[in-house]
């Protein structure tokens, strides 16, 4: 079944595949692998938006018709986000009470369509920074991530570069994490909320089926690429 999504909340999520990685990402690229490694997270994006547009417009996926790989990529990620939407579009009242009990409702996305452009960011995020994970010391970001990160401006010169580098990395870990939390708070919403409706029941379920499809994906994909 074809999952609406409204014309406002499409030409959100267009424009924020368009706009990933964000260009001030590539000023921080310092090694022709990571410069290698933005414009594959780049390409993704790219070919994620020209999906979703195909998908939105009643067209066929325009994606890797000479590349079976590259098709069912971008084919079960469009089926992850557009799931992504349709749980939060059917439970955004519960998720909505949610909030109003943990935080300032300032703090949250003010509908599904925003809510998924903050997990395409984050996303993102988490993509581009596996290929800082090789150049820092990972056990000194291990315990920055238990307190506040110290302000990159106290660090200078060569001799501060590797400790600078392991503050980004500990701060993307804190960004990949964030994905994960984000999404998990509004799952954990949904189902404290799920007696006496079948509907979002079943779409909870439904959605669990792709997160779980799409964690083999990138798993089995990784295992084909060098330091993944």
């Amino acid at each position: 079944m074809k999952i609406k999504v409204t014309p406002t909340d499409q030409e959100m999520l267009l424009a924020t595949c368009n706009g990933l990685p964000p260009v001030e990402e590539w000023d921080r690229t310092e090694t022709i692998k990571q410069g290698q490694h933005f414009i594959a997270v780049h390409q993704h994006f790219q070919d994620l938006k020209k999906a979703l547009a195909a998908y939105f417009s009643g067209e066929a996926n325009p994606i890797g018709k000479d590349d079976v790989k590259r098709k069912r990529l971008i084919e079960g990620e469009v089926a992850y986000y557009l799931g992504v939407y349709d749980l939060f579009w059917f439970g955004w009242s519960e998720i909505e009470a949610e909030v109003s009990q943990n935080y300032p409702r300032s703090w949250f996305p003010s509908s599904p369509g925003e809510a998924l452009t903050t997990i395409l960011e984050l996303d993102c995020e988490a993509m581009l920074s596996a290929a800082r994970g090789n150049q820092v010391n990972v056990r000194e970001s291990k315990t920055l991530l238990s307190g506040s990160l110290p302000d990159p401006a106290m660090f200078h010169g060569l001799e501060n570069k590797r400790a600078l580098r392991t503050i980004e990395y500990a701060d993307s870990v804190r960004s990949r994490n964030e994905s994960g939390s984000f999404l998990n708070f509004c799952q954990l919403a949904i189902q404290k909320r799920l007696r006496g409706n079948p509907t979002l029941r079943s779409k909870l379920k439904a959605f669990k089926c792709l997160q779980s499809k799409r964690f083999d994906r990138f798993r089995k994909l990784a295992h084909r690429i060098k330091g993944a």
